[in-house]
């Protein structure tokens, strides 16, 4: 490890720090980001439970709006860096439906299928979402003028090796 001092302070080496609300891992992991993540959203999500979710009189795409605005937000912030596990995306989705059934005035003892679910909602699903994301992401890190400093990452991203070639196929 390399001891970095400001000041003559010695800055201390940890595993992980949250920085500007995200969780920066030294493995790279998303782990502790998406359960972070999962919690601040569910928290937002909790806050407007009387006061917008259970009530008839507000109209359901009022309600979708506020969705989008207040929640979704919360929790997509970030993530377009992630690198998610099938278990990861799983619970990120399980808590979109469960939104999604508690605005439609949805429980799962009606059982509704997602995508009809989805469909009700007009919806489109949170895998989606995050690809959007993603790609208007990298879309941004594409257009970056090679002067600025994020240039490392443009050209990690979008590199080309002319000597590296595919491994050949060996039937295994």
């Amino acid at each position: 490890d390399i001891e970095i001092a400001i000041r003559n302070q010695k800055i201390e080496t940890v595993d992980s720090f949250s920085y500007l609300g995200c969780w920066a891992c030294r493995d790279q992991r998303s782990d502790k980001e998406v359960e972070s993540r999962l919690t601040k959203s569910a928290t937002a999500f909790n806050m407007l439970r009387n006061v917008i979710w259970y009530r008839k009189t507000i109209l359901i795409e009022a309600k979708l709006r506020i969705f989008r605005a207040c929640v979704l937000p919360v929790l997509l912030f970030g993530s377009e860096v992630w690198s998610l596990t099938a278990v990861q995306e799983k619970r990120i989705s399980t808590f979109y439906m469960k939104c999604l059934r508690t605005i439609l005035g949805l429980n799962l003892g009606d059982r509704v299928a997602n995508i009809t679910i989805m469909q009700l909602s007009g919806q489109p699903s949170i895998e989606n979402l995050m690809r959007r994301n993603r790609l208007r992401w990298v879309g941004h890190a594409n257009r970056m003028e090679n002067e600025n400093g994020p240039h490392l990452v443009k050209k990690i991203m979008f590199s080309y090796f002319p000597g590296e070639k595919r491994p050949k196929n060996t039937g295994i």
